[in-house]
């Protein structure tokens, strides 16, 4: 053997820094502390035993290597030493002090707050959406504080409140079923929702229906008169809530409208007014012009007929076909009205007769024998068969009280028989639909509606031409035929506002859901619901997690558990990580980070399984520990795999840290708590667990059964005579030998079944076969290429009803509304001081076309839906032309206004109102050279700018429900304002608008890309007039729930940017090697382009919450690689023999924390929620699969053709570097070398040197090991 001689101390040169470094980093430990046993571990794998003795070794010149890793590993290793030593001097104060803290975190959880509002959770915080949203709340501060100039941005959520009322959507039921456009399908949805109108629901020791709470826009006002308050009662009653329905297309689409009950005015009204009902009024029966009209006639309505005439009520339903014509109650005036009368006394039966004699060509007898047969049947026969007689006279004769038919009376025998027969005629026609042609012609059929002419291009509500609704709104899985609509899957009724449990329970529901209901509060009702903890499910998720720990730590001896199983240990790291991860929830909830779906539903089981891995790191080490050293065991067990557990850690930390980046609520809440939850779980790993372990191994030097500590166990049992009792313990276990095995290389009894077995005998071999290397390599190639390919075809998109719970009529309504439906109402909101509303009216039409062009906007017959500036200009437009007649006819006093009677008539309602906005003009009134000779609208239909906001006041207080109907939101709201005629003044102007916003209906919108497409063609629009000098957004569910996908794509690579760049930080700091840093990011990338690629495979989309998974799936993919890399790293020798020992050494504990992490997830697959089961079950299940398979697999075949040379290599060329002498020995070669300055350093630390812990001599037996070099040579004097 070659002897090399070894350098002087001293005789290379050093700088400060340097010595700066080795002065207290090198000399804290001594080979002379540690056990023959502990020598040879280290003469394999020195830097991962003691950085500090492999930088005595390069010292001494025995050895090369990175001083720079070895500096940093010596710096960490001591501090760990140091904490191990510490708690296991003190492991009872350590495990009671950190539960102290740790409890102290606890009282976070009595302010739980579980976030159920899907704004708050999914808005993106701080972005331009958030902004919009908080605008008007920041507004009316400005407003309110007088700082309009210079808002200062509050945090305010805005709710409905803070908007005048509008007819939103609010509730919607939906209804499928093949080809609904059809008697059987409208007439179920018009019988529902009359079952609706009359729901009660008793809360608050009230009884409330839907008219009591849903939305009804305000009735028009009325000047006084003798009728005024009749008209105003009327209309109050009258006025129904607001539904957008199908239905409304047809007279049937009155029933639901109400009253109820019904309104009854008494003989005295209605015998006054001819055009009212007699008896109860509803809107079945209700023509509402003819009564103003009527009215109007006879008293001073005010402008009411104007507003009628504007809002197209005309004859409201009556003028509508019956989707039943034979419908006792279908009107007169319906298209389709089928006449009961003329059926009754027209001469049908006698057509009847002849038919029937035509076909039988004669044949009498038998017309005579069936004649006798019928009328022998009498009474009994009477209802199944009203109209089977021969002639009129029969059938005459059988009503028993017609019995005179002379011809004075005979006007009066047919009211009367239609009064009293009419209504049993009709039944017998719908019970008996097949029979109609035996004395109906064709042409007097009933004639029942063409259901494709009446629904194509939607439907229109009781105000005509203010009430559209779209064909996509309420219609949907359309088919046409010649641009007519033929059928359709599904009608969709849209009203206000709750009853949603009633419907539910509906039993047309119960064999097969066919109504699907839907309220604003649903959903959020359903996230409450379901947010909850499964103590349940988490029960036995984390009793699975201690069954699995228990089984891979046993060992049995005889019946019960040996002396070496460590079941106690691993079942209170299970108990004291779920503690631990409770005590990270409630010190989240002390940082005001609110609870959601994925706090409860995932991060208790993911926290669980990235908190075991570790644990089984440490376990399996502590096996080998205790069989090499006799003292400090904690502090070596620490030092030794403390790196490894810190480094995998940080990552996990780092990588949910770095998904704060993405800017969705819930999502930062959800990786904000996994964080904490993983650093408390380091600190217990750090601190607590080895305390545990330090308290273990006193009953373990006793002599004690595990979990049995009155029995003795026999620790001196020889290895040959152990029985392994189960597969997996085997791969981490060796007997105890005694108290002189620490003279003894460790070596695991690992039989051919357990997992150590199937690693020595078949995979370490295996690894080593080229052909293997090959088969590897090529797979992970085609696997990546398929993830490129599988990235590549991943669409963007979550759909509302994957976050809810499969199974709930909310996620039923959303499912049918996302096939069938393709429909989003948006606003355009005009915003700030800096509008000039008067002056920008030209700017703001051509915002609106602009935004009507796109090919996303509905509109119906060419034409956009009406806001509030046409609704005004139209209304103004209207005073201008009465104004204009009645000018002409003198009825005004030119100077101030005031009408003048004109032959005992006075101007019109409508004339006196723009008299006074005409002369009405800021904050002044005058009339002088403006009656006449100027108008509120121009030809170019602009309206004056100089009393617009006079013009405003006047529409908002005068045609109240029009502004209602335009769903503008003004705010600031314009002040009141009543029309009086005795006393000339100003109309006050309103305050200049800073919000108010115009609907649009957007169609085609059938998923996520189209949407985002949509979204981004809006914006430009928006970004382009907000340049032009006209500052908005728009706004809408289709804004709000999907503007996070324009930015996702570059949110997420600047996440995985973000933390690849940590995790190589971090890794180039602990290992302070470079290139190992970058063949684990390589390992963690191809894992990651592995995982998305999949997804996309698999049909999962593309979006937050899976871009969450790909961010975390660079820090978890480095739990598999980094415990490997490290091993091989530190380990001596050649290519292979690096590979055998990193893969002894990791591959059980990485194996066991991969079990461990699944054990964790697998629970997930209960959860109620599918994007729960999707996005975290199934990926996180195929992380940990492709971080096995890369980690174990793919790394150590990289690592043996292009791994990193080992931290240490020996000077002599061998494969094994053993530890230095004594550091006695080592300061006595200095000594003679005349190096006395420098050792004096090295002997003060010594001396200085933390007091060892050792077993007293009551638990463990006096072990003195000699001391000596395990250097062969000798120093050359």
């Amino acid at each position: 053997m070659k002897v090399h001689s070894e350098r002087p101390p001293g005789s290379d040169q050093r700088g400060p820094f340097r010595r700066f470094l080795e002065n207290r980093l090198i000399g804290n430990f001594d080979s002379e502390d540690f056990s023959d046993a502990w020598k040879k571990k280290f003469a394999h794998a020195p830097t991962w035993c003691d950085a500090d003795m492999s930088l005595q070794q390069i010292n001494r010149g025995k050895a090369t290597g990175n001083r720079i890793a070895l500096y940093a590993r010596a710096f960490f290793q001591l501090w760990l030493f140091r904490i191990g030593c510490f708690v296991q001097r003190y492991a009872w104060w350590t495990i009671l002090i950190s539960m102290i803290l740790y409890c102290l975190c606890l009282g976070g959880l009595q302010h739980v707050v579980i976030e159920t509002d899907l704004v708050k959770l999914w808005v993106s915080e701080g972005g331009r959406l958030n902004e919009e949203m908080d605008y008007l709340g920041q507004v009316k501060h400005a407003r309110e504080t007088g700082q309009l100039n210079h808002v200062h941005k509050i945090k305010r959520d805005i709710e409905k409140a803070t908007k005048p009322a509008t007819p939103a959507p609010v509730e919607a039921e939906t209804r499928r079923g093949p080809e609904l456009p059809k008697e059987n399908g409208l007439g179920g949805g018009f019988q529902l929702m009359q079952e609706i109108a009359g729901y009660e629901v008793h809360m608050f020791n009230e009884t409330w229906t839907l008219s009591d709470i849903c939305f009804k826009p305000p009735g028009p006002s009325f000047n006084s008169g003798p009728l005024a308050g009749i008209m105003s009662k009327l209309l109050d009653k009258i006025i129904p809530c607001i539904w957008i329905t199908p239905v409304d297309c047809y007279w049937d689409g009155a029933k639901a409208l109400g009253p109820n009950p019904p309104l009854n005015l008494g003989p005295e009204v209605s015998s006054f007014i001819s055009s009212l009902p007699p008896g109860n009024v509803t809107w079945k029966n209700l023509n509402p012009t003819s009564v103003i009209k009527e009215v109007g006639a006879l008293f001073d309505l005010g402008p009411i007929g104007n507003f009628f005439e504007r809002a197209g009520i005309d004859g409201a339903y009556l003028d509508r076909p019956c989707i039943d014509p034979l419908e006792e109650e279908c009107p007169k005036s319906a298209p389709n009205y089928f006449d009961r009368c003329a059926a009754l006394t027209n001469d049908i039966f006698g057509k009847k007769r002849r038919k029937r004699q035509a076909e039988t060509d004669g044949d009498e007898a038998t017309t005579a024998a069936t004649s006798a047969t019928k009328k022998s049947a009498g009474d009994s026969k009477k209802d199944d068969d009203y109209y089977a007689y021969e002639d009129d006279a029969d059938y005459i004769n059988g009503l028993g009280n017609t019995t005179n038919p002379k011809k004075d009376a005979e006007k009066e025998a047919k009211n009367t028989l239609c009064l009293e027969y009419g209504g049993s005629l009709l039944k017998w026609m719908q019970e008996n639909p097949n029979r109609l042609g035996e004395f109906l012609t064709k042409e007097e059929m009933p004639k029942y509606p063409n259901y494709g002419d009446v629904m194509t291009g939607g439907c229109k509500g009781f105000g005509k031409k203010i009430m559209e609704w779209p064909e996509d709104l309420i219609i949907g899985g359309i088919e046409r035929e010649n641009g007519k609509l033929v059928s359709a899957e599904a009608l969709q009724s849209v009203f206000l506002r709750n009853f949603t449990k009633k419907l539910y329970g509906h039993e047309a529901n119960k064999e097969q859901r066919v109504f699907h209901p839907l309220a604003s509060t649903s959903i959020a009702d359903m996230l409450e619901e379901f947010s909850q903890f499964n103590y349940m499910i988490i029960v036995i998720g984390y009793i699975l997690m201690v069954i699995y720990a228990a089984f891979t730590q046993g060992r049995f001896q005889g019946w019960w558990l040996a002396v070496q199983s460590n079941v106690a240990l691993a079942i209170a790291g299970v108990i004291l990580v779920t503690y631990s991860s409770i005590c990270g929830l409630g010190f989240a909830t002390h940082l005001g980070i609110n609870f959601n779906a994925a706090t409860t539903q995932v991060v208790p089981f993911l926290s669980l399984g990235l908190g075991i891995d570790d644990m089984f790191l440490l376990l399996h080490n502590y096996d080998e520990i205790i069989n090499i050293c006799d003292k400090n065991e904690i502090g070596v067990l620490l030092k030794e795999t403390g790196m490894s557990v810190m480094l995998t850690s940080i990552n996990n930390i780092l990588a949910f840290i770095s998904g704060y980046v993405l800017p969705i609520p819930a999502l930062r809440s959800f990786c904000s708590q996994t964080a904490i939850l993983l650093l408390f779980n380091l600190i217990f790993l750090m601190f607590i667990f080895p305390a545990m372990i330090g308290i273990d191994l006193r009953r373990q030097r006793k002599g004690k059964r595990d979990l049995a500590y009155c029995s003795r166990g026999t620790p001196q049992m020889p290895a040959s005579q152990s029985v392994p009792s189960n597969v997996s313990n085997m791969s981490s276990r060796a007997e105890l030998q005694g108290y002189g095995k620490q003279n003894e290389e460790f070596r695991r009894y690992e039989p051919w079944y357990t997992v150590g077995g199937f690693l020595n005998n078949i995979y370490i071999p295996a690894l080593k076969n080229n052909v293997v290397k090959a088969i590897i390599l090529i797979g992970t190639a085609t696997a990546v290429a398929f993830g490129l390919y599988g990235m590549s075809t991943s669409v963007l998109g979550l759909e509302l009803a994957d976050i809810l719970p499969e199974h709930t009529p909310p996620a039923a309504f959303l499912r049918a509304r996302e096939k069938y439906f393709s429909f989003y109402p948006m606003f355009a909101v005009l915003r700030g001081n800096e509008i000039d509303i008067p002056h920008q009216q030209q700017l703001i039409e051509e915002y609106r076309q602009q935004l009507g062009a796109s090919k996303f906007m509905i509109k119906a017959e060419g034409k956009l839906q009406p806001y509030w500036m046409s609704m005004l200009r139209v209304w103004l437009q209207s005073l201008d032309k009465a104004l204009e007649k009645d000018l002409a006819a003198g009825k005004f006093d030119l100077t101030n206004g005031n009408p003048i009677k004109v032959n005992g008539e006075k101007p019109s309602p409508e004339s006196m109102i723009a008299a006074r906005l005409v002369c009405s003009f800021g904050s002044t009134y005058n009339c002088d050279g403006r009656l006449g000779k100027m108008k509120m609208v121009d030809q170019n239909e602009i309206i004056n700018p100089e009393g617009f906001y006079n013009y405003l006041t006047g529409w908002f207080n005068v045609d109240n429900m029009m502004y209602y109907v335009s769903q503008a939101s003004f705010y600031p709201a314009p002040p009141g304002w009543e029309y009086n005629e005795k006393t000339a003044k100003v109309v006050p102007p309103s305050e200049p608008l800073l919000y108010s916003q115009m609907p649009f209906y957007q169609n085609d919108l059938v998923d996520t890309p189209a949407i985002v497409k949509m979204i981004e063609e809006i914006r430009a629009t928006c970004e382009e007039y907000t340049e032009r000098g006209l500052p908005n957004y728009p706004s809408g569910i289709a804004f709000t729930f999907w503007e996070q996908y324009l930015s996702l794509r570059f949110n997420l690579f600047m996440a995985i940017l973000i933390i690849a760049a940590a995790v190589f930080t971090v890794i180039s700091i602990l290992m302070f090697n470079p290139w190992a840093a970058t063949l684990i990011m390589c390992i963690v990338v191809i894992t990651t382009i592995e995982l998305g690629g999949f997804m996309g495979l698999m049909g999962i989309k593309m979006n937050p919450i899976s871009a969450v998974t790909l961010i975390c799936a660079v820090g978890i993919g480095v739990e598999f690689t980094a415990h490997v890399e490290l091993a091989f790293l530190t380990a001596l020798g050649t290519i292979d023999q690096r590979l055998e020992s990193c893969l002894r050494h990791m591959f059980v504990p990485v194996y066991h924390g991969a079990i461990s992490t699944f054990l964790g997830v697998v629970m997930l697959i209960f959860s109620e929620f599918d994007f729960v089961v999707t996005y975290f079950f199934y990926t996180m299940t195929l992380l940990v699969a492709l971080g096995v398979f890369n980690g174990l697999c793919v790394l150590p075949v990289i690592l043996t053709l292009v791994g990193p040379d080992p931290e240490l290599t020996p000077t002599s060329g061998d494969s094994v570097l053993p530890p230095p002498p004594p550091l006695r020995q080592q300061n006595a070669e200095k000594e003679a070398y005349g190096g006395g300055g420098a050792e004096g350093g090295m002997r003060k630390r010594k001396e200085k040197k933390q007091a060892e812990v050792e077993m007293s001599a009551r638990d463990s037996p006096s072990t003195s090991s000699a001391s000596h070099s395990s250097d062969e040579e000798a120093p050359s004097k």
